[in-house]
This record gives structure tokens, C-alpha cells and sequence, in this order.
């Protein structure tokens, strides 16, 4: 037997909208990733790339992405293309990515003497398991690719990694710095709860509500 095909992969994707129109999109754009590039590593270097050489590597994809859905787009091509990979099929990318990025080496760098103290969080959270919840690599990745979030929203950031609830959510994720982008831009109801300064909450908007909450955004 072989493999599913993309849409079949997908075909009970809900994220954004309960499987609408932005849905689709998502998906579409993540199917275009995946023809291009085939491999989880060429998917991941693309998705660190500058957004000029990203249009250079993937082309026809919507410009209208937030950095949200364009991680959305990058993990389902990835999550695809790993799946593809343990199950035997034979893909290639078409091009070969260059695994160098003197860019990002140095944006790398400039985060880690920034932010110590968050490189540090990031290192030592561990899922329920008691694994560290990022390996070395995810958290460089997500100090290249989070660097805006990091720096608008660290409190967030820590609110979110201190929450085993959120934790088990992120753990979830093949990207779990996507899946930590989604946690800081939609956070659990009891995230914000406890933290609620860091997310411009009142405390005493803070009741047994659940409405009030909700206006938030939280996921619940």
C-alpha cells in the first residue's frame, strides 16, 4: 500500500477556521512547499530562509500569510514530508538547500547575548515525559524564526512555558516553535488567568466568567 496523498493527509485539517477557507489556503501553500522542496531538512531551511530567498525557493505562494499562518504552512509541508520520509517514499528535493546560513548563524548569536535568560528557559523546559521539550536545534531555530515574538512578547513567552497544559500542547506540534507561536498568540484560558498582565488582561476582568475570559481569546 502506498502512501496517502497530501490531501488525503490533511483532509481533517482544522486550525484556523474549522477546516474553511483559510484552512484550504494554509494547506494549498503547504502542498506547494512539499512539491518543491520534498525533504523535512530543504522544508526547514526554507523556512528559515529570508523572505526574498523564500520566494525564490517556493514561488506562487499567498502573500497575505500571517507569521502564524506562513508557520502553519511550513510545519503541515514539513509533518508531510517526514511522514513521507518514515514511510518509505523516495523524494528528493529539486534543488539543494544551502545548509550555511551566514545570516542566520549570526541572528543565532546576536539572540542568545540578548536574551540569556530566555535561551536558558528554553533549554530547560521539559515536556511531561521529562525531555527537554526543544532539542539544541529547535531552539535555534526558534531564536532565528522567533526573534519579533521574543522580542514584543517575552512575558508571554515565559507565561506559556510555565503552563504544563500549554507545554503538552506544543509537544504536539512536528514544529514546536510553531506550535509556541501558537500558544503565545492564542493562549490557554488558565495561561492567561495566571499571567494576567502579560497579556493585557485586567485582574479584575479575571472571574468566574468564562465570557470574559473568552473575549480574550483564549482557547479554553
Amino acid at each position: 500500500m502506498g502512501i496517502k496523498s497530501f490531501e488525503e493527509y490533511f483532509k481533517e485539517y482544522k486550525c484556523y477556521d474549522d477546516g474553511g477557507k483559510l484552512d484550504k489556503g494554509i494547506i494549498a501553500d503547504a502542498k506547494k512547499v512539499f512539491e518543491k522542496l520534498k525533504t523535512p531538512e530543504a522544508i526547514l531551511e526554507f523556512q528559515e530562509a529570508d523572505p526574498q530567498e523564500q520566494e525564490k525557493m517556493v514561488k506562487g505562494l499567498d502573500d497575505g500569510h500571517s507569521g502564524f499562518s506562513f508557520a502553519c504552512v511550513c510545519q503541515n509541508a514539513y509533518k508531510y514530508a517526514l511522514y513521507a520520509k518514515e514511510n518509505g517514499a523516495n523524494v528528493e528535493a529539486e534543488e539543494n538547500v544551502e545548509n550555511v546560513n551566514p545570516k542566520r548563524t549570526a541572528a543565532i548569536a546576536e539572540m542568545k547575548g540578548k536574551y540569556p535568560h530566555m535561551v536558558q528557559i528554553l533549554t530547560e523546559t521539559k515536556n511531561s515525559n521529562g525531555n527537554p521539550l526543544f532539542s539544541s536545534k529547535e531552539v535555534e531555530d526558534f531564536l532565528f524564526n522567533g526573534q519579533e515574538l521574543m522580542r514584543d512578547y517575552p512575558d508571554r513567552i515565559m507565561a506559556v512555558l510555565s503552563n504544563p497544559e500549554e507545554i503538552d500542547m506544543i509537544s504536539s506540534w512536528a514544529n514546536k516553535g510553531a506550535g509556541l507561536w501558537r500558544a503565545v498568540q492564542d493562549p490557554l484560558d488558565s495561561t492567561v488567568k495566571k499571567n494576567p498582565k502579560a497579556f493585557g488582561v485586567e485582574p479584575e476582568v479575571l472571574s468566574p466568567n468564562v465570557a470574559a475570559l473568552k473575549r480574550h481569546g483564549g482557547r479554553g
